[in-house]
């Protein structure tokens, strides 16, 4: 089975190489009529593009065959990596400072690229489940209990026959034989598992009772002398199934219901992401930030930048950076303006707050304030997508336990609450969008939030 599987991933790397490198020089030809200039640097464009894509693809589980993946979550996998491999071949070029490769055919390699990628990918996956849905390479399944835990499941397996499992039928001490159960009869007692694997010729036995470890015990050791694979449904004790994970501690097999710990290959892409979009980006605005600057220098006095005291990851203090949006006595105002707050929760915001400067309301409307965090982003104490960072305020000590679950990661330029219409949502929201970012975080999610940002920021809504 493994060497099936290795051939199946090699094929499937095969296939994306084709298309990738088609992707490439055929738009290159076309555009060039021949080889081109500088063939020898797009070469190594090419390599580059090529492996990102490949690791990204590999990391994200998309060299298997998984029949419980939908077609719509590859085809979503497919689009996030590559567009990510794609930004990051973008970043090499221009750290490069490539300007021999025509911005039109990149358009083209990305348009092509993207479409043969998903495209085969989406033709497969109904070929695929079109032969297991008519039952080319269905495995024989026996369930045992039919009680609420054996009923779900089956209901679950009828409701995804492309998963390619047949039910055989059910075996139960408490249910009486003949039974049936989503059409599906109890074939007899647990205690007749042999006789009843033998006649049927049972692929895979699912163990639905595991509080009855004895019992479990004995059907474990009987599949295993007859060749039959087992798999066993966990209490899962009210708990959210999605967040299980099975492992083991020396010989001690553990069912892990929640793991703060991150993977730590995700945080390294997700770190230089941040260093190579941050670094371009505060390239690309130094022009933006010194028309910004003398804005604010000639509409009030005092320093063009502030420093604000925020917490970062696991509580720890750093000096967020913004453009100075207010008069320079705002704080020693804010206690006279706390009844005014217009947001639920311990977060003050006013619309029409009085300490903000002209400049300063032109520049919040569009969050350009908040440029200079690039900088934090940067130097490391941001990232460019997640929670936004906290004041160091005693407000602090207000937020419930579980909100402060948002310090677990680095603060955000960025997050689902600036996407969704910022000061226009409630508090409460605002939390939940944070948690479940925490909890579902992606490369390819953190790439949706900052290309839906740029359009949030352009309309301004929700923003004062």
């Amino acid at each position: 089975m493994k060497h099936i599987r290795k051939i199946i991933a090699i094929t499937y790397i095969l296939v994306d190489l084709i298309f990738l490198t088609a992707a490439f020089f055929l738009p290159h030809y076309l555009y060039y009529g021949n080889i081109g200039p500088d063939f020898k640097m797009h070469h190594l464009i090419y390599a580059f593009w090529i492996v990102t894509t490949i690791l990204l693809f590999s990391s994200s589980q998309l060299y298997h065959t998984l029949r419980e993946l939908s077609i719509w979550r590859e085809a979503k996998r497919t689009f996030r990596a590559f567009l990510l491999s794609t930004l990051l071949t973008i970043l090499f070029l221009f750290f490069l400072k490539i300007q021999t490769l025509s911005r039109f055919v990149i358009a083209q390699n990305i348009c092509f690229g993207l479409l043969t990628l998903v495209a085969w990918r989406v033709a497969k996956r109904f070929f695929v489940q079109y032969l297991v849905s008519r039952g080319f390479n269905n495995v024989n399944v026996l369930i045992i209990g039919a009680g609420r835990a054996g009923k779900k499941l089956a209901a679950a397996l009828l409701n995804r026959r492309e998963l390619g499992f047949r039910i055989v039928g059910f075996l139960d001490d408490r249910v009486q034989e003949g039974t049936l159960i989503h059409q599906y009869a109890v074939l007899g007692k647990v205690s007749e598992f042999d006789a009843v694997a033998r006649k049927n010729f049972i692929d895979q036995v699912f163990i639905t009772i595991p509080s009855e470890r004895n019992l479990a015990s004995d059907i474990g050791l009987r599949a295993k002398l007859l060749g039959i694979a087992m798999q066993v449904v966990p209490d899962d004790f009210g708990l959210d199934p999605e967040d299980f994970r099975l492992h083991t501690i020396g010989d001690v097999p553990l069912i892990e219901y929640h793991n703060p710990l991150p993977n730590y290959r995700m945080m390294i892409m997700k770190r230089l992401m941040d260093i190579a979009v941050s670094l371009f980006t505060l390239t690309l605005l130094i022009p933006v930030f010194i028309f910004i600057g003398i804005a604010i220098k000639l509409d009030s006095s005092g320093p063009i930048f502030y420093p604000s005291r925020r917490w970062g990851r696991k509580g720890r203090l750093f000096n967020c950076y913004k453009f100075r949006s207010m008069i320079m006595n705002a704080e020693e105002l804010r206690q006279s303006l706390l009844n005014s707050n217009e947001m639920d929760g311990p977060v003050f915001k006013m619309k029409d707050d009085p300490r903000i400067t002209r400049a300063g309301r032109w520049i919040r409307k569009y969050s350009l304030d908040e440029l200079p965090q690039l900088w934090n982003v940067l130097k490391g104490d941001m990232s460019l997508v997640g929670p936004r960072p906290l004041p160091e305020r005693e407000e602090v000590g207000e937020y419930k336990l579980e909100y402060l679950h948002r310090l677990s990661i680095k603060p955000g330029l960025t997050c689902l609450w600036q996407i969704r219409g910022r000061n226009d949502i409630s508090f409460r929201r605002w939390m939940r969008l944070d948690e479940y970012y925490i909890r579902n975080w992606t490369p390819g999610m953190d790439i949706g939030i900052l290309l839906k940002t740029i359009p949030a920021v352009i309309k301004g809504r929700g923003a004062y």
